[in-house]
């Protein structure tokens, strides 16, 4: 014989569950809101991206052991740091200064690093992408934004030319053609970098090169996918199809010069 649960346990039980219920919704409430005003300026993806960090554990500075400095930049410094609880991992956390982006109009630059980073996250995932240092966590506090990426140990391309002075025709050959395919890999995730330099160009621990220093990158998904169906880099054919695909004449002798350039300074 079935027992019957008393009515007053019956009713406290569908409290329960209405109060349980009305907060889902007010939450939910909340995220549509925010994501439809976010909407409106454009901002949805990295929004979405926040939500769904807030909604995982809390990062902060205080996870990780900070040590020497190995890069400087106008607005940010890179750090070494490890995990205590795996001081054998290493990896490079850049400190960006909030009061500077924001007096200098940076704030959308800093956000485009941190989803083109995100985005070559999921497609390392998806499909490999082996050309942009590993995003590991971003998180902020009052004062600072932070990005943690993988550390490459082989330092910078600027570091070797200083050591090396030149490199042999082999191995700039090497550099410029995984350069080329890290290009083409930005591209067709509908970036580009715009700061192609030795500085910004790491080595890891493999002796392969990785991108770095996204801060000056540019989404641009129309002409860059054009770009990746009819060229690697898009920089080489001079027919009129191609030119008028780039927007600004500057551009495109700058992607010239970028990448043109490095190959005279790796051998000269």
């Amino acid at each position: 014989m079935k027992k019957e649960i008393p009515r007053e346990q019956n009713m406290a039980e569908e409290a329960k569950s209405k109060v349980a219920t009305d907060a889902k919704v007010v939450v939910a409430k909340k995220y549509t809101g925010e994501y439809y005003v976010r909407g409106l300026m454009g901002d949805r993806k990295p929004f979405a991206i926040e939500h769904s960090h807030a909604r995982q554990k809390k990062h902060s500075v205080d996870e990780f052991c900070v040590g020497d400095v190995i890069g400087r930049g106008s607005f940010a410094e890179v750090y070494q740091c490890w995990r205590s609880d795996d001081p054998e991992v290493i990896y490079a956390m850049k400190k960006i200064r909030k009061d500077l982006i924001i007096q200098r109009q940076q704030s959308l630059n800093i956000h485009t690093e941190r989803d083109l980073l995100s985005d070559a996250k999921l497609r390392q995932r998806r499909a490999g992408c082996p050309w942009v240092t590993d995003l590991v966590v971003t998180f902020q506090d009052p004062e600072y934004l932070y990005i943690v990426t993988e550390y490459c140990s082989g330092g910078d391309m600027i570091s070797w030319l200083i050591r090396q002075d030149v490199f042999s025709e082999s191995t700039a050959k090497f550099y410029i053609v995984e350069l080329v395919l890290a290009l083409n890999s930005l591209h067709k995730m509908g970036y580009a970098h715009r700061d192609v330099k030795p500085d910004n160009i790491l080595i890891d621990r493999d002796g392969h090169l990785k991108l770095a220093d996204f801060g000056l990158s540019k989404r641009d998904p129309e002409w860059l996918e054009s770009l990746c169906r009819s060229d690697v880099l898009g920089i080489c054919d001079d027919s009129a199809d191609t030119k008028s695909r780039f927007k600004d004449k500057k551009e495109r002798k700058a992607y010239i010069f970028s990448t043109v350039g490095l190959l005279h300074i790796l051998l000269l």
